[in-house]
């Protein structure tokens, strides 16, 4: 089987590979996502509960989880895996160091035996609910458990993941634990071939954010001077969009300028990497875009 899954990851990574090359996500640390993993990493026994969240989200959901996971087993290293560069470089800023983190392998089974065994992990926790079958079985072999939490299917990926039950049900049959946002999150892995006994509702961990964790939400006024918005103007945030809904938004707020004058709007795509498309798109609708990142704070409107 695993020389199946090697085949469709190799197919997939042909496809996939011209587009990390034109987007720039092939950076200099992609030989980690290869098993070359940093010297300190390196797991003389077995006590290294090892996290994986892809990208910032996951990586700020699982901020509360791993600091109450270092307050319960103190003697265990963490160490921290992610995806994407936006992700690793959040999870860099929020952790200060104190956790170790790198760049979640590929999974080719060649990959996944040579960062295992660099690694070697007690404990394997994957947020939310992307399932690599090398990867999985390969803990498997190794008597790891494996752990999903915050786990969610969306509509989407429920419709996807169907027409593939017969690969993906062996896999989820090796996870030891379901942590499922929702009942229907609960419903559909149980539907996918996840053991019923092992599954449980835990709720969304993205809300446990504790503004005790300086991630305390900016108020309007702190937000306006921030963007150099005067007090008087109103903001629309349009937070975690996608490709395609841009458009929508832009021509929405088109419109409702004719009514508020003042209004500002504010977009933060779900993926960073799209930025210099959706300046492109704001200025194609009339707009001048500016980066926060490049916004000073001022009293004075922009």
């Amino acid at each position: 089987m695993r020389v199946f899954y090697d085949f469709i990851f190799l197919v997939f990574s042909i496809i996939y590979l011209p587009y990390l090359i034109m987007k720039g996500k092939a950076h200099k640390d992609f030989a980690q996502r290869a098993g070359f993993l940093p010297r300190h990493l390196k797991g003389d026994k077995k006590d290294a509960i090892w996290v994986h969240a892809v990208s910032v989200g996951e990586v700020m959901a699982a901020r509360i989880f791993i600091e109450n996971l270092k307050d319960t087993f103190p003697k265990e290293r963490v160490i921290l895996s992610t995806t994407t560069k936006t992700g690793q470089e959040t999870a860099k800023k929020v952790f200060d160091g104190k956790i170790p983190t790198f760049y979640f392998p590929l999974d080719f089974s060649f990959v996944i035996e040579k960062t295992l065994n660099f690694l070697n992990p007690s404990f394997f926790i994957l947020f939310e609910t992307e399932i690599w079958p090398n990867l999985i079985i390969g803990l498997a072999q190794r008597n790891i458990p494996v752990i999903l939490v915050n786990g969610r299917i969306s509509d989407r990926s429920f419709k996807g993941y169907k027409l593939v039950r017969f690969i993906l049900a062996p896999i989820l049959r090796k996870i030891n634990l379901f942590c499922m946002q929702t009942e229907i999150d609960a419903e559909r892995i149980k539907a996918l071939g996840a053991p019923a006994e092992r599954v449980k509702i835990a709720g969304n961990m993205k809300y446990d954010i504790s503004k005790e964790t300086n991630l305390v939400s900016e108020s309007a006024e702190e937000l306006k001077l921030k963007l150099g918005i005067p007090k008087t103007e109103d903001i629309l945030i349009a937070g975690s969009t996608h490709k395609g809904e841009e458009e929508i938004l832009l021509k929405v707020y088109k419109d409702l300028l004719e009514n508020f004058k003042s209004l500002r709007l504010v977009i933060a795509p779900r993926h960073v990497d799209r930025t210099d498309d959706i300046e492109n798109l704001c200025r194609s609708f009339g707009f001048r875009a500016l980066r926060i990142s490049k916004i000073k704070k001022r009293e004075d409107t922009l």
